[in-house]
């Protein structure tokens, strides 16, 4: 791999050491070698991106995607949540083939990298069968992201609930451990159910089934009402179950205790800001209680199903909520008085790599991580002239700005257009699968 030099750049590191400067990056051997307002003429063999009116931000991180759901994107737009679950989840899931999962997931991962996430946690349900499960691997890997494939449950008897209550995680996660051992850019964690699927002998079984294999988990809690019917984080507190090795996806409704809890315990949120704002019944974004306990929560493009899981989407969503609680004095007693662009660009990239337990490889540019870069266009009509990169990349910017992406060193996505990628035969896949499950009423 060559040497890359970014020259000129207007640079937002999310490194407090660093800062922001209009400067050059050198990238050797996929990682970030180098940052400073120049670093001189480049050695021979080096390529040169000329960097001139592009803003250069890190990669983003989503921490919770349904990847999986892509190819049948926004079918409930206008649904309350409690119909998500009972079309997606209880109808199509089971009906997924593995190759539903891989074209679904690929296309997800791809719509990912067009917009400028390098990093997904791919929080994978469907897995109906190894084959399924081989092919979310399938998808990750082809795509080019780095991603942590988040092992779920299987869909394939949504009629058994109860029983499914019962039945402990596929240890055919063993085998998939095996399967991604040594890969560069897709490492392994579980997607757990916890009390609000499990009952308490299985999700503690489940539990300790990752940590014997040393993953992170990550766990639904408190969406659409559930956080007062089951206490999901206090029983897991109470147990002495919480930990850093876990996050936490929404919390919506848990009570501030258990979000206190888990400041406790270094446990991660993440939040899918948009889907959750738009969904009837999915209860309020606890940003200002996350700030409140001490948790900077992450970012969650969540389902395409509802709405756009592009990280600009999320990042607007955030401050308007929260900038409309703090007009309204709804904030939570010792939140911020604010939430400003540069916090919403870091909890979209440096918090986001906290959380899934990469802040060491990505979020942030700094020598020594993997050259995750997105570089926006500044001279596009919507953002030029550019007085404020952070504010114009937070608040003006969309996924049609994303000029040049890097993942580890190599460039997936330059002059606007994704690299060495058949988009013709993965969207005519995506159409046969989202042919074979027409949307339900229920």
């Amino acid at each position: 791999m060559s040497d890359i030099l970014i020259r000129g750049g207007s640079i937002v590191s999310v490194d407090p050491e660093i800062g922001d400067l209009v400067g050059d990056i050198l990238v050797r051997d996929g990682e970030i070698a180098a940052v400073a307002a120049s670093l001189g003429e480049p050695e021979p063999g080096t390529e040169v991106i000329d960097a001139t009116d592009k803003i250069v931000i890190p990669g983003f991180v989503d921490t919770h995607r349904h990847t999986w759901q892509s190819s049948i994107r926004f079918r409930n737009t206008e649904h309350h949540g409690v119909k998500y679950f009972a079309e997606i989840l209880d109808i199509i899931g089971p009906e997924y083939s593995p190759d539903d999962v891989y074209i679904g997931t690929l296309l997800g991962a791809l719509t990912a990298i067009d917009a400028g996430t390098t990093t997904i946690y791919d929080w994978a349900q469907a897995q109906n069968s190894p084959a399924h499960s081989d092919g979310s691997v399938r998808g990750l890997r082809e795509s080019g992201i780095r991603a942590v494939f988040g092992h779920g449950r299987n869909l394939s008897d949504p009629q058994n609930r109860a029983a499914q209550r019962s039945i402990p995680h596929s240890h055919d996660i063993r085998r998939i451990q095996e399967v991604l051992a040594g890969d560069p850019l897709v490492s392994l964690a579980m997607s757990a159910r916890g009390p609000e699927a499990a009952d308490d002998e299985t999700w503690r079984a489940d539990l300790d089934l990752a940590r014997e294999l040393g993953l992170m988990s990550s766990i639904h809690t408190g969406l659409c009402g559930l956080g007062p019917i089951h206490k999901a984080i206090e029983r897991m507190h109470d147990a002495g179950a919480l930990g850093p090795d876990l996050f936490f996806v929404h919390i919506n409704t848990n009570s501030q205790r258990e979000i206190e809890y888990l400041a406790e315990a270094g446990s991660g949120v993440s939040v899918g800001y948009l889907c959750e704002a738009i969904s009837q019944g999915a209860g309020p974004i606890p940003t200002d209680r996350c700030l409140a306990a001490g948790i900077w929560p992450s970012m969650s493009g969540d389902t395409e199903t509802i709405s756009a899981g592009d990280m600009f989407s999320q990042m607007r969503t955030a401050l308007v909520e929260y900038r409309l609680r703090a007009t309204e004095e709804r904030l939570a007693p010792g939140a911020p008085e604010t939430l400003t662009a540069a916090d919403a660009l870091r909890m979209a990239t440096l918090v986001g790599a906290q959380t899934i337990g990469l802040a060491e490889t990505t979020g942030s540019i700094t020598p020594g991580k993997a050259a995750d870069l997105v570089l926006l266009d500044g001279g596009a009509v919507n953002l030029a002239p550019v007085g404020d990169p952070v504010g114009s990349a937070v608040l003006g910017a969309h996924p049609g700005n994303v000029d040049t992406v890097l993942i580890g060193g190599r460039v997936v996505k330059r002059d606007g257009r994704l690299v060495d990628v058949d988009l013709p035969r993965i969207i005519a896949l995506a159409r046969e699968s989202h042919a074979k499950h027409p949307a339900q009423h229920v």
